[in-house]
């Protein structure tokens, strides 16, 4: 149902609006005689134009260039959207079933955890201010500490209104840790068990489905209240920080529409001490209600990093593509909607919420460190801890990942710890180097390792440590424990 629902639900919108499920656009004629709106066939009709008016071959050949590259640019958002682009041309070969086990395979033996997405907590003050993300979440945090939980249920339910929270229904952003796209309803039967085995370790191995449910709720309360607090203020022609303003009217919301919203509000919504309840289920106006939820998705989806459909480049969405750079998604889209945006924002509530980051980054890491490693966490030089706490924090997005690659390929000689005073005193492993190629080259290099050291009676605790390394939830943190044992009675 889901992947019906996935693949059948932009046909129908794209043919509302176009006219046909490929935005070609060719039942339109005007504005004034058609219903539709324009779509690749009139851009290209309007470059075909431009290039017969062109005065000179050099200006012609200049259209021609541009319109290919326009028109081959919305073809790809079209099959983005649509779930289309970049799949083979028989996904039932032998070599796609596999890449697409293989994806599912990696997660269900790499990932930790809800853990290692601790710091999402840190990114509700980010994005809605300093000031008001504290005061709104403690609200909620108190609600909830004295039994009632009502605040952050009414933040979920708005979320759910718009197809948010509901991780546990779809599991949306355990696809997207996969890699998996659409493909999950059309494979062989392993490859379906293995679908269904990794959907399961996120709803209730590693509880990542369910940390998502709850750090967007959590987002959709601070994120719901502010766009209800500056609407109000928009309204009545008091003082809101361009900022707001901006990120109101980013997601479709102008001073007009601002007012509508207020007065939904005003007429349905609940205020709190700190928190707007907005109770978009009691609106009677459906524009006004569109817009709020738009906006409420979009920043959603911004504040606890989900990727969306231009956050990666295109060919991390074709087959061989997505299965060498599975997992870096996230840090693709980490780079995109928070350190360039953060950037440019350049205020205060990015410098604090950076801090809050690293602080969330060097507690993971340290309970890491402790109770998973068994390593005194003290021992690690206070650059060592800052450097760590950063690469966990996600705050620098796919540089990190770029640096650990240097770091690997130069046997730690070169990179942001070296160049620290932090380098280690030996080398890179041959496997952190295959695994430059993806996760999948580096489990198939485990593979190899092993019946290397089985076939040339070299098997050590090495070796048991790759044989772990091949078991399913292996890499779950709270786990650790028991496979620790495991690992303990292969040697």
């Amino acid at each position: 149902m889901k992947t019906y629902y996935r693949q059948i639900s932009p046909d129908i919108l794209f043919t509302k609006k176009y006219g046909d499920p490929n935005g070609l656009g060719y039942k339109y004629i005007s504005e004034a005689d058609s219903m539709t709106s324009p779509g690749l066939y009139q851009v290209a009709n309007e470059y075909n134009l431009r290039a017969a008016n062109a005065k000179s071959k050099e200006a012609r050949a200049a259209i021609i260039k541009e319109r290919n590259q326009v028109l081959e640019d919305l073809e790809a958002a079209v099959e983005l959207v649509r779930g289309t682009y970049g799949l083979p041309a028989n996904p039932h070969a032998f070599t796609s079933r596999a890449m697409r086990t293989m994806k599912h395979y990696n997660a269900l033996t790499m990932l930790t955890g809800f853990l290692a997405a601790s710091a999402d907590v840190a990114r509700v003050v980010m994005t809605s201010g300093i000031e008001r993300g504290f005061k709104t979440q403690f609200e909620m945090f108190a609600d909830m500490l004295s039994g009632a939980n009502g605040i952050r249920k009414l933040g979920k339910k708005e979320a759910n209104s718009v197809a948010e929270a509901v991780d546990m229904l779809t599991g949306q952003r355990a696809m997207l840790f996969s890699d998996v796209g659409d493909m999950f309803g059309m494979g062989s039967k392993i490859e379906g068990a293995m679908g269904k085995a990794a959907m399961f370790n996120f709803m209730y191995v590693n509880l990542m489905s369910r940390w998502t449910e709850f750090t967007k709720s959590m987002a959709s309360v601070t994120i719901g209240s502010r766009i209800i607090e500056d609407s109000i203020k928009w309204s009545k022609g008091e003082t809101i920080a361009p900022k707001w303003k901006t990120a109101l009217a980013s997601s479709g919301i102008n001073e007009q529409m601002a007012k509508r919203i207020a007065n939904q509000f005003e007429q349905h919504g609940t205020k709190l001490k700190y928190n707007f309840m907005a109770n978009t289920a009691e609106w009677t106006d459906d524009a006004a209600k569109q817009a709020f939820g738009a906006a409420l998705n979009k920043d959603i989806n911004i504040t606890i990093v989900t990727p969306g459909k231009g956050d990666t480049p295109l060919w991390m969405s074709f087959e061989l593509g997505s299965t060498l750079a599975q997992f870096k998604k996230f840090a693709m889209a980490s780079t995109q909607r928070m350190l360039i945006r953060g950037m440019q924002e350049k205020d205060m509530d990015f410098l604090f919420g950076s801090f809050l980051l690293l602080g969330a980054g060097m507690l993971t890491d340290g309970i890491y460190n402790e109770f998973r490693f068994g390593k005194d966490y003290s021992k690690l030089s206070l650059t060592q801890k800052l450097l760590n706490a950063f690469d966990r924090s996600g705050l620098a997005g796919i540089y990190t990942d770029i640096n650990r690659s240097i770091e690997a390929l130069t046997d730690n000689r070169i990179g942001i710890g070296p160049i620290l005073g932090e380098t280690k005193p030996y080398g890179s492993s041959m496997r952190s180097k295959v695994g430059l190629l993806g996760p999948s080259a580096g489990q198939i290099y485990n593979v190899f390792d092993i019946m290397y050291d089985v076939g040339g009676n070299k098997y050590n605790h090495y070796t048991a440590r790759n044989v772990r390394r091949l078991i399913p939830f292996q890499n779950v943190w709270y786990l650790d424990w028991l496979f620790d044992d495991i690992e303990k009675g292969l040697r």
